[in-house]
């Protein structure tokens, strides 16, 4: 029977300290285990084997699915074979893990969903630049425009931060990345007959 004044939530924390601390810290949470469960009349193994795996859920996008799957794979530690469930509309996924374990994955999810969209800008735009530079789709400036541009492109450089010039070289690199995939495409003179 346990004692009504045992706060749950608390011995939780505690347990889950136990688990996945590290050194001092896990060996200092053990401890205070052992002694809530001698104060309270509760078996150390049977607490410190207590999953407390509920079942949650997460709502996503319809673009979003497969990273929420794997998500949760990751942070729930719930497997692709283990029950994971879906709506209908294929937004809400069903999953069983610790309280402790949905928590991270909300979490992951939430910075992981943003980080995606933020990479998936980059890549788009670094897929139009690569395939206009891998087939030379640009104007064709003479000599003399060239020493203009060149001059723009001088004062220009100067005014940007720091900041600019680092996204700019991460999209250059994106760029140059893509590029080396993509086919050539050789462009014939079409011949017209009248």
């Amino acid at each position: 029977m346990t004692d009504k004044n045992l706060d749950k939530e608390y011995l939780g924390k505690i347990v889950a300290l136990a688990k996945g601390g590290v050194g001092g810290e896990k060996k200092n949470a053990i401890a205070l285990v052992k002694k809530l469960c001698a104060l309270h009349n509760l078996e150390f193994k049977d607490v410190m084997n207590d999953t407390g795996i509920e079942e949650f859920y997460l709502d996503c996008k319809k673009n979003e699915r497969q990273l929420v799957i794997q998500i949760i794979c990751r942070y729930a530690h719930t497997k692709l074979g283990d029950k994971i469930g879906g709506s209908y509309s294929g937004t809400r996924f069903y999953f069983n893990t610790t309280k402790e374990k949905y928590i991270e994955t909300l979490n992951a999810y939430s910075v992981l969903s943003n980080k995606l969209k933020e990479e998936k800008k980059i890549v788009l735009a670094s897929i139009e630049d690569a395939f206009f530079s891998k087939h030379n789709l640009f104007y064709q400036p003479t000599d003399k425009e060239w020493k203009k541009i060149e001059r723009e492109r001088a004062k220009k450089e100067k005014e940007k931060t720091d900041k600019e010039k680092a996204e700019e070289e991460k999209k250059r690199k994106m760029a140059q990345a893509v590029m080396r995939g993509l086919d050539d495409v050789s462009l014939y003179k079409q011949l017209t007959t009248k």
